[in-house]
């Protein structure tokens, strides 16, 4: 169709044929300043089709990707001496090659895999970024990635030719860091339960530029995690397009750490525009709630957690184009009611004083946890108990708050106790981080009569009924745990660290709605239970924790 005689002249007619197919995009028609560039690529004079440029660009690459394996040219000497561009595979096809600076793909080696992207992103590292959170000479850009099924494999690009590029494999929930790759692509298996976020940086300090980033499965939505912290940002016009509010641009952050009945409050504060705030389903996209004024010209959300449903909130303006600073302040508790009592059958301290008692899951290394109890009674207080040993880690009658930082390999549980005896002793609990889930002590070989009532604590993960809290200390066998009544149980086991749950069963079957658990249990290993109903039912149960071995 064409000839080239050098690679700088070929990558120049590439160059045009852009412009061309962005002019044509626009309703006009680029003409090189002595002939028309159709005719220059061998192409009629007369006004060209979009599909002729299509198919234009399509054939000059192919030919240009064997003209330069000939001559033996590799992607660094392209672009030394040319100027580097996003060329036509990004705005057409969706499509790149994997380890190449630029986004033109006709000049890769011939061994270079070829990438099709479920999702091409744009964006720019600026110096009004986040720092990156190891390296504050770095910044970063925070996307989630939501859509792809366990055990598929999913393959990342960065692409830019402005800085060293990097890409980080981030776990939303923990902030750990799973895989890294610098100037090649990143590839990695999905795992069920873990939210991936995916990090642009810098492999060197200071980096800045544009740059495009592709997976080859699912999707990418702005996210930086964020849980219980003030972040100041600025709100940029590189910033993506807020397709939820047409015009304005956006910061999207995902909040972490939440367990299913927290409270959360979210505060937007800006000076320079009309801040705007959006509460969004993580996992599609669609508008949960927002707010425009609540303060002035800032805004507020407050929400209460809903199990199954991973949340994020959008920075954005009221007016369109509006950009500028603002500070983004998280707060999140889970509170719960109760009252000591003289009916409670947990007690310390010789028997002599009643308490109730909860395990406290959810937690990450390193947080920084705040307990408060607000009492009708002047004597109530509370301790922190290692739940591994039994050892008092916090205990001061005098200070209803409690504060400490979480450490690793321990199972946390909070006592209330009132060393009054008054009857009842009503109390609120409130944490900062993780769950808090009311626990009673059970032993293998043992059974319990006892009544699931309206004033029980709200089953977390089944939000409609009410529970009643086990704590199960492992003796390595397989143990065989039966629930049983006149009523549809529910039965649940929780890993009292993580706040995972590990199983759960319903009917036992064959028309019997009474629930069974068998599980092999670790020597020393704690685990949870928690005995509920199907619907919101309550009354009397049985539960019952036999050996099978």
């Amino acid at each position: 169709m064409f000839e080239l005689n050098t690679l700088d002249s070929a990558l120049k007619m590439s160059d045009l044929a852009l412009q061309l197919k962005q002019s044509q995009d626009s309703g006009f028609l680029m003409n090189t300043p002595e002939t028309s560039l159709p005719k220059a690529l061998g192409m009629d004079s007369h006004e060209t089709e979009l599909s002729d440029i299509e198919r234009l660009i399509k054939d000059f690459r192919t030919d240009l990707l064997n003209q330069s394996l000939q001559s033996k040219v590799t992607p660094s000497s392209r672009h030394n001496g040319y100027p580097k561009k996003r060329h036509e595979d990004e705005l057409i096809s969706g499509t790149l090659l994997a380890n190449s600076p630029s986004p033109l793909a006709g000049v890769a080696s011939s061994t270079t895999p070829q990438l099709t992207f479920s999702d091409l992103e744009t964006g720019r590292l600026d110096s009004t970024d986040l720092r990156h959170p190891t390296n504050n000479n770095r910044y970063r850009d925070d996307y989630l990635l939501t859509g792809m099924g366990s055990g598929q494999q999913v393959t990342l690009s960065l692409n830019t030719s402005e800085f060293n590029p990097s890409i980080q494999l981030v776990n939303a929930e923990t902030g750990v860091a799973i895989a890294s790759a610098n100037d090649t692509p990143l590839t990695f298996t999905a795992q069920q339960g873990i939210e991936y976020v995916v990090r642009v940086t810098s492999a060197t300090n200071n980096g800045l530029g544009d740059y495009s980033l592709g997976t080859t499965l699912g999707q990418l939505s702005s996210g930086t995690p964020i849980a219980n912290q003030t972040l100041n940002g600025y709100l940029h016009s590189s910033d993506p397009a807020n397709n939820l509010r047409s015009g304005r641009y956006y910061d999207g952050y995902f909040l972490s750490g939440l367990t299913p009945l927290q409270q959360v409050t979210v505060t937007l504060n800006a000076s320079n525009f009309d801040a705007y705030l959006q509460l969004v389903n993580a996992d599609t996209g669609a508008l949960i709630d927002y707010n425009d004024d609540s303060n002035g010209r800032n805004s507020f959300l407050s929400f209460t957690v809903q199990s199954g449903v991973d949340y994020m909130v959008r920075a954005t303006s009221y007016r369109s184009g509006e950009i500028g600073n603002y500070s983004l302040i998280v707060n999140s508790t889970f509170s719960t009611n109760g009252a000591v009592d003289g009916s409670d059958d947990a007690r310390i301290f010789g028997n002599s004083f009643a308490h109730d008692e909860f395990a406290l899951s959810d937690l990450q290394t390193g947080e920084q946890v705040q307990l408060n109890l607000s009492t009708t009674s002047s004597l109530s207080y509370i301790q922190l108990v290692n739940g591994n040993t039994g050892a008092i880690l916090t205990s001061n009658i005098n200070n209803p708050q409690v504060n400490f930082t979480v450490q690793a390999g321990i199972d946390y549980r909070v006592r209330v106790i009132d060393y009054a005896n008054r009857t009842p002793a009503a109390y609120n609990l409130t944490t900062n981080y993780g769950t808090l889930y009311d626990t009673n002590a059970l032993s293998v070989g043992q059974t319990i009569n006892a009544t699931l009532a309206a004033t029980d604590s709200r089953n977390p993960w089944r939000t409609q009924s009410n529970y009643d809290g086990y704590w199960l200390k492992g003796t390595g066998t397989q143990v065989e745990v039966n629930l049983s009544a006149s009523y549809d149980t529910y039965l649940y086991l929780v890993n009292p660290r993580t706040g995972e749950m590990i199983a759960y069963n319903d009917d036992i079957g064959g028309g019997n709605a009474n629930s069974r658990l068998i599980f092999n249990t670790e020597l020393g290993t704690n685990y949870l239970l928690l005995a509920s109903s199907y619907v919101n039912t309550t009354g009397n149960y049985t539960i019952a924790v036999n050996s099978r071995s």
